[in-house]
């Protein structure tokens, strides 16, 4: 004899299975998108101002020296979200504009990277670098520190 479930007990079940995947997730998942530095570095802290200046190849100098941007393009999310949250803009927007600021006054574009591991490398070579990564990609024997949050997943 075969058993049949009742539909609406299945519904019960598939709700609360979708329940602990979706909380799960959100809690286990909750992503950031982070400013960092080398250990080692002088800067300690970046105005919202001087960064979006910074990765428009203004010199900023934060705490006294000259900071150096680098581009994170190891990820097409993460550059998004930099962009909408950090630099207000999009990307094709940020590019327009770094390409007549470097027009009109030679400024110097920030150096792009493809890769984590450059731009850690980079990081712990050049104290005056600076780079945004989802906090996730740092790990404790880096020697990389964070310095400010720029985003961060609801």
């Amino acid at each position: 004899m075969e058993r049949c479930i009742p539909l609406s007990t299945m519904r019960i079940n598939l709700f609360f299975i979708l329940l602990f995947a979706v909380t799960g997730v959100t809690a286990e998942g909750s992503r950031e998108v982070v400013l960092v530095v080398a250990n080692e570095s002088p800067i300690v802290a970046v105005s919202s101002l001087e960064l979006r200046k910074l990765y428009l190849g203004l010199p900023v100098a934060l705490q006294g020296n000259f900071a150096r941007p680098l581009r994170n393009h190891s990820d097409e999310q993460l550059q998004e979200i930099f962009f909408q949250s950090a630099m207000a803009m999009s990307e094709a927007a940020y590019e327009r504009q770094l390409l007549s600021l470097t027009l009109r006054f030679g400024r110097l574009q920030p150096e792009v990277r493809h890769s984590v591991e450059d731009l850690k490398d980079i990081l712990r070579e050049d104290d005056k670098a600076i780079t945004y990564m989802w906090r996730s990609d740092i790990a404790e024997e880096d020697d990389l520190r964070v310095v400010k949050l720029l985003w961060l997943e609801h």
